[in-house]
């Protein structure tokens, strides 16, 4: 008996949903890199820092949130099993009630999302102008950061 084949098995119809699936989540991982300035190979690596982490998580919560997709169809992309993103999707509301930064980029990653509508024709000049947004806020944070440590340098 031979092996039956991913188009024998699928019809066209099904093999079109997965390959929409793969496209959107693709996009999602271009959009989460960018919004919170990290590598999409990062991403994917084992590496544990929080930065990597968070944004692990935004994109975990933005696929399960708007596509409902299933738990280990959303961990394969970045090489996470299905507890892991469960786990991420559970700590989501504490972190967005107690850590500003991550708050924010979740909040610009969903809005780009909700207002993009991420589709297969999607050109991302919406996405492209959020990020770009969102680069400048942080610059601005980091100036603002350095005043206030000049500022309290200065009281003491």
């Amino acid at each position: 008996m031979g092996k039956i084949s991913a188009k024998d098995r699928y019809s066209d119809e099904e093999q079109l949903s997965v390959i929409g699936r793969y496209r959107k989540i693709s996009k999602v991982l271009d959009l989460v890199s960018d919004v919170c300035g990290v590598d999409r190979k990062s991403l994917k690596s084992p590496v544990r820092s929080r930065k990597i982490v968070d944004a692990r998580r935004v994109y975990a919560v933005l696929c399960r949130n708007n596509f409902g997709l299933p738990l280990q169809f959303i961990g394969h992309f970045i090489k996470k099993d299905h507890a892991t993103i469960l786990y991420y999707v559970r700590q989501h509301e504490g972190l967005m009630q107690t850590d500003m930064l991550y708050k924010h980029n979740y909040s610009v990653a969903a809005y780009a999302l909700e207002e993009n509508e991420i589709s297969l024709e999607d050109d991302g000049s919406y996405i492209d102008a959020l990020i770009a947004e969102n680069k400048m806020l942080r610059e601005e944070n980091k100036t603002l950061e350095s005043k206030l440590e000049t500022i309290q340098e200065a009281i003491k």
